[in-house]
């Protein structure tokens, strides 16, 4: 019941830089857009024009530099950039996970439009991009966890041709499989839920009960703690709740309330 109580106040929580306001903001983060870009809030519109040295076709490099500075974000630089191949797509989703989660504030303007230019870059080879996302994520040290459900997000959103689908669905298999942590003291932590984000984004690429259903029960069975098993089931229970019910009580979880 507890995962189900945290579930639920995910769903409920869309503060900027929190973990369900990283799902909601991110699909409002469109790169390219004429004269101005919405980001996060309807309400607030950024004017491109309107920011002084606003990064556009011209190399922005000194701009991020000035960001990291002023955010004080030069271990987390160092750490990303150690921890993404030296390419063109792994330079670009390092900084895109190293903007998070001033990249995805409306008041953050500068910052929403750096990361919006990289986002741009990587919808430019989405494979490229994928096995970036895969490779720095091998390695990315555990405190950024924001960081690492951010790109979980980014990876389903990729432009990728049909050879490359299934290599995505092993991605989200695996991170859906990867065991949670909890916080030193027990409790559940933001990393807790990078399992049921891979689900979403699986949900979100397939919406197909088999193809889900054949990464997920693999993944309920080798979990360990019922907790993540019932977090899980409770996320599929959202999208497919007839096919979600007979699962409950063959891992011996309670049927969630409608």
């Amino acid at each position: 019941m507890k995962a189900m109580k945290a579930m639920k106040a995910m769903k409920r929580t869309v503060a900027p830089g929190s973990l369900a306001g990283l799902v909601l903001v991110y699909s409002t983060l469109f790169p390219g857009a004429p004269a101005a870009a919405q980001v996060g809030n309807p309400n607030v519109v950024i004017d491109r024009n309107a920011v002084r040295g606003a990064p556009g076709a011209a190399d922005d490099t000194a701009l991020l530099k000035g960001v990291i500075a002023r955010r004080r974000l030069e271990q987390k630089a160092a750490d990303l950039y150690s921890a993404f191949p030296a390419t063109p797509s792994g330079r670009a989703v390092a900084e895109i996970a190293l903007l998070v989660p001033y990249g995805l504030r409306p008041a953050d303007q500068m910052e929403c439009l750096l990361m919006a230019k990289r986002r741009g870059l990587v919808q430019q080879n989405g494979p490229g991009a994928l096995d970036a996302i895969q490779a720095g994520l091998s390695g990315l040290p555990p405190r950024y966890v924001a960081e690492r459900q951010f790109l979980i997000q980014l990876a389903v959103r990729l432009p990728m041709p049909a050879p490359q689908v299934q290599v995505l669905k092993n991605f989200l298999a695996a991170e859906i499989q990867r065991p949670a942590a909890l916080d030193p003291d027990g409790r559940v932590g933001r990393s807790f839920f990078n399992g049921a984000i891979a689900l979403d984004a699986l949900i979100e690429l397939t919406n197909d009960p088999d193809q889900i259903e054949s990464i997920l029960v693999p993944a309920l069975k080798a979990k360990t703690n019922p907790s993540e098993r019932e977090l899980l089931l409770a996320r599929y229970h959202t999208a497919f709740p007839q096919r979600a019910e007979r699962w409950f009580p063959a891992f011996g979880l309670p049927l969630p309330t409608r």
